[in-house]
């Protein structure tokens, strides 16, 4: 399986706003956020950089939501 990182940052590149460009880490810890999440542009940062590697199951499920995939695609 690849690295969440790489997951991540392969949705970050097919999932586009309605515009055509790409969603910044703002964009979608905002979008988290008002769902009732909670996160940060930082840490959707350090999880694309590699740099964070275990992240709440919560967080991955808030991830799955916003780019309207599975939960499981970062877990299978």
């Amino acid at each position: 399986m690849p690295p969440l990182a790489e997951l991540l940052n392969l949705l970050f590149d097919k999932r586009r706003k309605p515009d055509g460009r790409p969603y910044s880490n703002e964009d979608v810890a905002s979008a988290i956020r008002a769902a009732e999440g909670q996160i940060t542009q930082s840490y959707i940062w350090m999880l694309r950089r590699g740099t964070r590697e275990d992240p709440k199951i919560s967080h991955l499920k808030a991830l799955a939501d916003f780019f309207e995939v599975p939960s499981g695609f970062f877990l299978d």
